[in-house]
């Protein structure tokens, strides 16, 4: 049932029909999920293996037909009256100012109050009394869907319920869909989520022109705990991205890296390990990949967090 509740949400969540061909192959290709699913039916005999095939055909059966529903729902939309140029356009949601952007600007505020500033580098700040009163400010820097995405990750990852607010979904769509994918269930409000995991992890391929770069080794490293697959993380914007991945091997992940690009064999018995982080995303990945594992690890280089 959860299979079939996150493959409906994802193809109506289709809105063009290169997506929707997209997820086509995701829930009925030949390296589907469905495909994963059905070798679980060689381990069952009798009753037990009867049944299992009468409700896999059914969730077969309810793919197609919402494929249909849905291609069906897309091409009269495409089919429809010429584009009015004259009707207000679709809102976009605004991005946000880097933190390190945020901060300077909070630094800025704060010397606009006639407080001093003897130090400013990249390891600290002086802040000393300047002339004449100061004068109070109020300044906030907005909650980060990229910390949001790491708590998401380990939820993915462990299993269970998790609730996160302090960030607003719509500033990470496809990541959110990706986790969907993997097996996550979602329920987006204003100011943050509910999410929960209760059934298997499917292992899923991705890019970063679809993903923000800086979540890939936390999406990537939820591949390493999927059912039996094979998952293709490919990386456009930084090759050292993957230096999680040949950390992870270390607890026993069968990862195959490449030039920009990584193999995630899922399914493989995993221990714990001491493991050295290199960036602030890879820190936090091996941190979650340690704490789904049974054993105990050491993480060095955590001073990127």
């Amino acid at each position: 049932q959860q299979l079939l509740k996150t493959g409906l949400g994802c193809i109506r969540g289709a809105n063009s029909m290169e997506s929707l061909e997209h997820e086509r192959v995701a829930w009925l290709g030949r390296k589907s999920r469905l495909v994963v699913l059905s070798k679980q039916a060689s381990s069952l005999e009798g009753e037990a293996r009867v049944a299992f095939w009468k409700q896999f055909n059914q969730i077969k059966e309810q793919f197609e037909s919402e494929l249909a529903s849905r291609k069906a729902m897309l091409a009269e939309r495409s089919s429809g009256p010429a584009l009015d140029v004259t009707l207000p356009g679709y809102a976009i949601p605004q991005g946000r100012l880097h933190p390190v952007t945020q901060t300077i600007g909070a630094i800025l505020s704060i010397a606009a109050t006639g407080a001093k500033i003897s130090r400013f580098d990249s390891e600290s700040i002086e802040i000393g009394a300047g002339r004449g009163p100061a004068q109070g400010i109020d300044f906030a820097i907005p909650g980060d869907e990229l910390e949001a995405i790491t708590a998401l990750s380990l939820l993915a990852i462990r299993g269970g319920r998790l609730t996160v607010d302090g960030f607003e979904p719509e500033q990470c769509v496809p990541e959110l869909r990706l986790l969907r994918k993997f097996g996550v269930t979602l329920h987006e409000r204003a100011g943050g989520v509910d999410a929960e995991r209760l059934g298997p992890l499917f292992p899923q391929s991705f890019s970063t022109d679809d993903i923000d770069t800086d979540v890939q080794p936390l999406l990537g490293s939820i591949n390493i705990f999927a059912e039996a697959g094979e998952a293709h993380v490919t990386e456009h914007v930084w090759s050292g991205r993957f230096d999680w991945a040949s950390q992870a091997q270390r607890f026993g992940a069968d990862v195959e890296i490449g030039a920009n690009h990584a193999t995630v064999i899922a399914g493989r018995p995993l221990s714990g390990a001491d493991v050295t982080a290199t960036d602030v995303r890879g820190a936090a990945a091996l941190i979650n990949v340690a704490a789904g594992i049974n054993g105990s690890s050491t993480i060095d280089g955590v001073e990127h967090l």
